[in-house]
């Protein structure tokens, strides 16, 4: 029985309307930029945070005197001291509060890595920041140091060495005895002797015999590197050795400007087989600085005797600096084989390859000699 043009009943409802199943529930795919967002405003604060705390947050408070300090101290920065071991230096001897007053000043001065090592004159009580401004001031640096000059037997660089520094003789000695710790180039056959370079040292309180004289053989290595000497003596056929044999005779037997024609008298004589005939050699031997030989140095027959002995001395006789080794490898070319000092005194020198012109050299000297004053103890001087 159909419905259909009867009429709805009063009461009742109207018929609902079936809607389809909805799909289920997803997260809104538009917040997740707005989480990314936060995370990435996170991470930039805390990238801010972290470059400004150290400029807004103080560290913790160490000890540390203010002001300049008063007194005097002395402080030894050795080679290859950090900052902290200088930091710790200085409050040991009263001069900061705490090491750490001192590293934290250095760490805020790209200056402070390159403290040198030395002596230093400091004051009691300061500031970290006071210390470090006086230990790169140069005047503060206590400079303690000797010279040895060019020509100087091995003897005499003992002395000189421990008259300035307080250390015995015998300890220069003993050192020297041990030539395997001292860097030697191998072709100085272990012998000290003109290998001790003439210059000027800086000395610690706490320096001893072995290492002043490590710095000396250093300092010889250094030169001759930088003149290629090794390179060169082989070039010429010769020997580094004999080179700086003949260095220490162009020391010894001429002003500077005389250099390269001594250097080249040695050569000619050598290659014409002549003796040398030096008075250095002997007196080297003798351990004195006669102006004229004795009859006794002239015949003493010893390997430094170049009167009677040809060629080279067996060793260097001095210790020759830049000048005169390099007037041995590059001597002034000539055909001088004579040279005579006429006036020691005011370094006149004079040279001929003819030997009558040579017989009146001599003649100069000896009337120079005539008109000397006595010299008293000559033969017991050291050159």
């Amino acid at each position: 029985m159909s419905n259909v043009g009867l009429p709805m009943r009063p009461t009742q409802q109207p018929p609902r309307v079936r809607r389809k199943p909805s799909a289920p529930k997803t997260r809104r795919s538009g917040a997740f930029p707005f989480v990314l967002m936060g995370m990435v405003a996170l991470f930039f604060f805390s990238l801010v945070a972290g470059f400004l705390a150290p400029r807004y947050l103080s560290d913790p408070p160490v000890p540390d005197y203010s002001g300049e300090g008063t007194g005097s101290v002395t402080i030894v920065i050795n080679p290859g001291d950090t900052l902290y071991d200088i930091g710790l230096e200085l409050t040991a001897n009263g001069v900061t509060a705490s090491s750490e007053a001192f590293t934290r000043a250095a760490a805020k001065d790209d200056t402070a890595t390159g403290l040198q090592p030395g002596t230093y004159q400091l004051r009691q009580e300061m500031s970290g920041a006071s210390a470090l401004l006086l230990l790169q001031d140069p005047a503060a640096k206590v400079v303690s140091g000797f010279t040895i000059p060019e020509g100087a037997r091995m003897t005499k660089v003992f002395k000189i060495a421990s008259d300035a520094t307080g250390i015995p003789i015998e300890d220069f000695q003993a050192a020297a005895s041990n030539p395997a710790e001292l860097g030697l180039p191998a072709y100085a056959n272990g012998n000290p002797e003109g290998f001790l370079y003439p210059a000027r040292y800086e000395f610690q309180p706490d320096s001893t015999a072995l290492g002043l004289l490590q710095q000396m053989v250093g300092k010889f290595n250094e030169v001759a590197t930088a003149i290629n000497l090794e390179a060169e003596a082989e070039k010429q056929g010769r020997s580094p050795y004999d080179v700086v044999i003949t260095a220490s005779l162009v020391e010894a037997e001429g002003g500077a400007e005389d250099f390269g024609k001594v250097a080249r008298v040695v050569l000619n004589r050598l290659n014409q087989g002549m003796p040398l005939q030096f008075d250095s050699t002997s007196n080297y031997a003798s351990d004195s600085s006669n102006i004229e030989l004795t009859d006794e140095q002239k015949n003493d027959d010893n390997p430094y005797n170049t009167y009677m002995i040809s060629g080279l001395p067996p060793t260097p006789i001095n210790q020759p600096g830049e000048a005169a080794l390099k007037a041995s490898l590059f001597p002034e070319e000539g055909n001088w084989i004579y040279f005579v000092s006429v006036n020691p005194d005011k370094k006149i020198t004079k040279f001929t390859d003819n030997y009558e012109v040579f017989l009146g050299y001599v003649d100069e000297f000896y009337q120079y000699l005539a008109t000397r004053p006595p010299q008293p103890q000559e033969q017991q001087a050291n050159q």
